[in-house]
């Protein structure tokens, strides 16, 4: 199995007021440059976009995500807005979608939950509080039940051990196994 490997990584020489510059002349006026937005929020990490939200507000006095949203539409503006999204919040809120309406989407919690470290798991658990103003674990234990739910909450006491692992070890621990189960 290959390591992930981030697809956008910080961008050298970031300048955050050119980037904010390129933004606001792609909203300004009539018509709106999507190319020109792509091109910036695209190939930009999560805290890099962040701060070109501050840089934004501190050139323009103007919000960025409310310049967005009035000139954008349909699929395209969901996805800038979730660009746009700090990555803790935009976790909790799929936490939460996940765990809302009659079907848990098991697959989804799992996914966030289980390739996160404990620090980021901790900033998404504040985030979703401070955003539904309830834990997550409140949430978990409302719409889970069983070994799926004390997995879960086991996750989110944030004490996996986070000590390196020998990959050849647990390939032949893993290739033993699905052996032994077959």
């Amino acid at each position: 199995m290959e390591e992930e490997i981030p697809t956008v990584r910080p961008t050298p020489d970031f300048n955050p007021n050119a980037d904010a510059e390129t933004i606001r002349k792609a909203v300004k006026g009539i018509g709106t440059d999507e190319a020109a937005i792509i091109s910036v929020l695209a190939n930009r990490t999560s805290d890099e976009r962040q701060i070109i939200i501050t840089k934004y507000q501190e050139m323009y006095s103007r919000d960025l995500l409310s310049d967005l949203k009035s000139e954008l539409s349909g699929h395209f503006k969901t996805v800038i807005v979730a660009l746009l999204t700090p990555l803790p919040l935009f976790l909790a809120k799929e936490l939460h979608y996940a765990m809302t309406g009659a079907d848990t989407k098991e697959k989804t919690i799992v996914e966030i939950l289980c390739t996160r470290d404990n620090a980021s798991i901790k900033t998404i658990k504040e985030a979703y509080h401070e955003y539904y103003d309830k834990t997550l674990e409140e949430s978990i234990e409302g719409n889970t039940s069983g070994h799926f739910r004390h997995f879960l909450l086991n996750i989110c006491d944030c004490n996996r051990n986070e000590t390196p692992c020998d990959s050849e070890t647990a390939m032949k621990i893993a290739k033993a196994n699905s052996r032994s189960t077959l």
